[in-house]
């Protein structure tokens, strides 16, 4: 998804810079990382985008859990600009953290420069979006069949909430469907009668089959959603999970799952 940031930013910097940010927005940290190295050294590359394409090579890198390469990112940025601080508005504590321990190391004898108060043109040239609150859908996060465990990225959890949700809804709507085809008057879900008490005590089994199966269904899509908002601003996981995506059929629509 592509996030105010990144929109802000697309008027302040040129398209291949644009580009590699919103490579980086969509999790896409391999590549990411291999635009913004290019960039780096590319005779093309306007001087005054050095400084952030930097920081967004030593993010990206970060992300990514290489140390090392996230270390040498953030000390050529700190040599491109002696007072670079990371805004812990924008990015994860704990590449905050990092960043400073490299900046400590790298400008022992320089004060820590006091944090900024966050603001639209600031946010805007910080370039990658949030990593700790990605711009998600609250609508999603509350859809059924583990829609909104997707679009966090926790993925096996999405999984589980599919197929017991699918599990749960089919199991009532089998046990409804049961019952009423019992009936010999009455039409589907009216009034009728049975043609024998052993199908009307069936169809009393049933019934209370179908009334537990929605009622499990309900819970689970209930606790889904709980599940789905809690967890919206949570950080992208290390490794890029499938996203969520509904594609309109013939028939309806349809939960798949995007791979990176």
């Amino acid at each position: 998804m592509i996030s105010a940031f990144s929109l802000l930013a697309a008027l302040l910097v040129s398209p291949a810079v644009q580009r590699a940010l919103d490579t980086y927005d969509y999790g896409d940290y391999p590549a990411a990382c291999r635009q913004l190295a290019e960039l780096r050294v590319a005779a093309s590359t306007p001087p005054a985008e050095q400084g952030l394409i930097l920081r967004s090579l030593g993010a990206c890198r970060h992300v990514q859990g290489e140390l090392a390469a996230a270390d040498e990112a953030f000390t050529a940025w700190l040599r491109f600009d002696a007072a670079a601080e990371l805004d812990p508005v924008v990015y994860p504590p704990e590449m905050v953290a990092f960043f400073r321990e490299v900046k400590a190391r790298a400008m022992p004898a320089a004060p820590p420069a006091p944090p900024k108060a966050p603001d639209a043109a600031s946010s805007a040239a910080d370039g990658p979006v949030n990593a700790a609150a990605p711009a998600r859908n609250p609508a999603l996060a509350v859809l059924p069949f583990g829609i909104g465990q997707f679009q966090n990225g926790h993925d096996v959890k999405g999984w589980v909430f599919a197929a017991t949700d699918a599990a749960a809804l089919t199991f009532a709507v089998f046990n409804l469907y049961r019952t009423e085809s019992l009936k010999t008057s009455g039409g589907f879900l009216a009034g009728g009668r049975y043609a024998t008490d052993a199908d009307r005590q069936s169809a009393e089994q049933s019934q209370n089959f179908y009334v537990a199966g929605f009622a499990v269904f309900g819970a689970l899509w209930i606790y889904g959603a709980v599940d789905g908002l809690t967890h919206l601003g949570d950080p992208p996981p290390a490794r890029e999970s499938p996203r969520a995506a509904l594609v309109p059929t013939p028939s309806g629509l349809a939960l798949l799952g995007v791979w990176p």
